[in-house]
């Protein structure tokens, strides 16, 4: 595994830990554990109770489709590894984009979903 993964796995694991202890003592159930912490993995990753969701900042990240799409699997590889979920089942969508169609729509619409999470004090 290339460095940049480890540093982005490493970061993650030691955010979770933290948070993830915070919000327990808390009684939060869902929080944002990463925003764009590290500028080669411009993301969000949010736990909602049980669920995961990974979101992608829209950047010029200057890489070819392969590229891209390779760095993508490894990331949502790596966020599955650190908090114990398949990769598979992590979502990613884009974020600040403009509205270009139906597609986007729906997109749209998944993320203005609501899931049930609990606050206390």
């Amino acid at each position: 595994m290339s460095d940049k993964y480890q540093m982005f796995e490493n970061r993650l694991a030691k955010v979770h830990k933290h948070l993830a202890k915070t919000a327990r003592r808390q009684g939060i159930t869902c929080f944002r554990l990463y925003d764009r912490d590290l500028p080669e993995f411009p993301l969000i990753i949010e736990l909602y109770e049980d669920k995961v969701s990974v979101a992608e900042y829209l950047s010029s990240h200057g890489m070819d489709d392969d590229a891209y799409d390779e760095w993508l699997e490894r990331s949502v590889e790596s966020v599955g590894k650190v908090l114990g979920v398949p990769g598979k089942t992590s979502s990613s969508v884009p974020v600040n984009a403009k509205p270009t169609g139906k597609a986007n729509t729906k997109n749209s619409a998944s993320r203005r979903r609501r899931s049930p999470c609990r606050k206390t004090g």
